[in-house]
């Protein structure tokens, strides 16, 4: 039982989970969604929605600058008076806004929910990557399928107590945090995310450049090119009543649901790469962009499954989005909340500039057109990001796990130094391995692999002795310390040893 509950502490633990869930829940249903203009009877006004992101990508840039600030706002003080000021008040007053078809209380709380959106993400996108890539997976893929109980909430009940539900969702999400912040193990991480004058992590590689220079400027582009796609569909399929309406708003949650699910059970058990998500991410948005156009030539009947493959896409960049933050954290050798301050800015921006498209566009031919330019640009990047000397290919590759000195230097001195430490460690070896299998998701082999690793055994030794051949060993070596969110032999054995 100890093992279980061991298991579900940090920041994937229930109360964890909960913060995230009701946040998530909350940006889907006021900004994303037209549940307040419908809860009285008219239709759904952008305004709010373009003047939110605008002002989430403003407060996520000053943030960035600001390690002060970025400090302040990951404590549960500072949250809870967000949530309740910009979270329930902004919602608040957007709804009394459509109540009284009044422009100003609708700029207001428009305004309001862009600063709950970016103070928000920073603190839940902290909460999110705070442990590492493979609790990062597992936290928002658990948690965000738990959306769908709030959104059947506000769909199924009556106005009013939708619009309260609705307008509770910031104030159980500062609750939960503030629970989770109570615990002194959780209030470490919390301290350890504001902490910014950290060493910086054993194996980081420190780049030239400073600021987003540091980043591979073509990731940023993807990133980009993916949120203006998004914002642009997102207007067409929400907002606009000639693309489907809001049963493919509605319908948009379930299929994150599923890829949630199943991106879960992929990284898991079949230890799919960050990098190898991604590109499916991207050729299912590519194939939903170009098949709309594709059949509305071919004289086809309108149909919703162009937008259900680029949905799907993007779910899938969504979850594995927070895995390449931590990634792109020790590109830039910067500090986690500023990576996701700068990331999550280029994010809102992108989504901001696809909803100003999608409104200037309107029902016009040039709808069609710019679904083919965002298509074409997605296949680019696609096809550039396959290629084998791709640069952000390679950086994804190589940031995520630094194991080829590990790996394919058989270094004598380094298998006995690392038997020797081992040897005078005070620590059981097999008690270490099976708690960190079981804490972070290792498979029966994996756990095999590692238990010789700890050894100090080189890859020939264990692949002779697991019958298997060298790559196959190596995948395996991959995996664990992508999954154990370490670099080398070394740190493998630091984080074993000090168990």
């Amino acid at each position: 039982m100890e093992k279980l509950l061991d298991r579900f502490t940090g920041n994937i633990s229930p109360v964890a989970l909960l913060v995230s869930s009701f946040y998530w829940s909350w940006f889907d249903v006021v900004p994303f969604s037209p549940a307040l203009f419908s809860a009285v009877g008219i239709p759904a006004d952008v305004m709010p929605l373009a003047l939110s992101l605008a002002v989430s990508a403003v407060v996520l840039c000053i943030l960035a600058l600001c390690p002060a600030w970025r400090a302040r706002a990951v404590s549960a003080k500072a949250f809870s008076l967000v949530s309740l000021v910009a979270g329930g008040g902004g919602s608040l007053l957007m709804y009394l806004g459509a109540q009284t078809a009044s422009a100003p209380l609708l700029v207001v709380g428009g305004v309001l929910v862009g600063v709950y959106q970016g103070a928000g993400i920073v603190t839940v996108g902290g909460l999110i990557t705070c442990e590492g890539t493979t609790n990062a997976l597992v936290h928002i893929a658990t948690a965000l399928p738990l959306n769908l109980l709030a959104i059947l909430f506000v769909m199924f009940l009556q106005p009013q107590p939708s619009v309260v539900f609705a307008l509770a969702l910031p104030l159980a999400s500062a609750c939960c945090y503030a629970v989770f912040s109570a615990r002194r193990q959780n209030r470490m991480l919390v301290d350890a995310l504001a902490d910014e004058t950290e060493k910086k992590l054993r194996g980081s590689r420190a780049l030239s450049g400073t600021g987003i220079a540091r980043y591979n400027p073509r990731f940023l582009i993807i990133l980009l090119v993916v949120c203006c796609s998004f914002g642009f569909v997102n207007y067409r399929t929400v907002f606009d009543s000639g693309f489907g309406g809001s049963d493919l708003d509605y319908l948009s949650l379930a299929i994150r649901a599923v890829v949630s699910l199943a991106v879960l059970v992929g990284y898991i058990r079949y230890s799919q790469r960050p990098y190898s998500i991604l590109r499916f991410a991207l050729l299912f948005m590519t194939f939903g962009l170009l098949a709309s156009p594709s059949l509305a030539m071919l004289g086809e009947a309108e149909t919703i499954v162009p937008e259900c493959l680029f949905l799907a896409g993007y779910a899938c960049f969504d979850l594995v989005i927070w895995a390449i933050i931590i990634i792109l954290r020790r590109k830039a050798n910067l500090s986690l909340l500023k990576t996701i301050c700068i990331v999550d800015a280029v994010d809102q921006l992108g989504i901001f500039v696809g909803t100003v498209l999608g409104i200037a566009c309107g029902e016009s031919s040039a709808a069609l057109a710019v679904c083919i330019i965002f298509g074409g640009l997605l296949f680019v990047l696609m096809l550039s990001f396959t290629e084998k000397r791709d640069p952000v290919n390679d950086d994804l590759n190589s940031l995520e796990i630094e194991f080829a000195s590990a790996i394919n230097v058989a270094d004598s001195s380094d298998e006995r130094d690392s038997a020797s430490a081992f040897q005078s460690a005070s620590v059981s070896p097999g008690g270490s391995v099976e708690e960190l299998a079981g804490r972070h998701f290792l498979t029966k082999r994996e756990t095999e692999v590692l238990s010789f690793l700890v050894e100090g055994r080189s890859v020939p030794y264990i692949s002779e002795h697991l019958c298997v051949s060298d790559n196959t060993v190596k995948s395996h070596v991959r995996h664990i310390y992508t999954k154990l969110d370490v670099h080398n032999r070394q740190e493998l054995l630091d984080l074993v040893l000090h168990r």
